[in-house]
């Protein structure tokens, strides 16, 4: 779970984190910071998507960035496989390019 490894992550600083409150959602989190409640760790890909109407500041991690592996799973037996395949590295190259793993 996100929880678990950015407490992770923290827990790797001099100064471990003071959880006081704790929300379900990026969303939540998002709003919890944007109405002066705390500062929250959100995954680089959901940034644009949870902070473009929001007052909050973004601010990216100095290296070595925390991080995590995630995948696409389907059903071996779907007449779609080679669809979800192609989504697949699709989605994977879209990352890539994102984060600048790419030329």
């Amino acid at each position: 779970c996100f929880r678990n490894q950015a407490l992770s992550f923290c827990s790797t600083t001099n100064a471990p984190p003071r959880v006081l409150m704790e929300g379900s959602s990026l969303s939540t989190l998002v709003q919890m910071v944007g109405a002066g409640i705390g500062v929250t760790l959100i995954p680089q890909m959901a940034v644009d998507m949870e902070t473009r109407q929001s007052t909050v500041s973004v601010f990216r991690l100095a290296e070595p960035r925390p991080s995590r592996t995630i995948g696409i799973v389907w059903r071996k037996s779907n007449p779609l496989s080679a669809q979800f395949a192609h989504i697949s590295e699709i989605v994977r190259d879209c990352g890539l390019q994102k984060l600048g793993l790419t030329s």
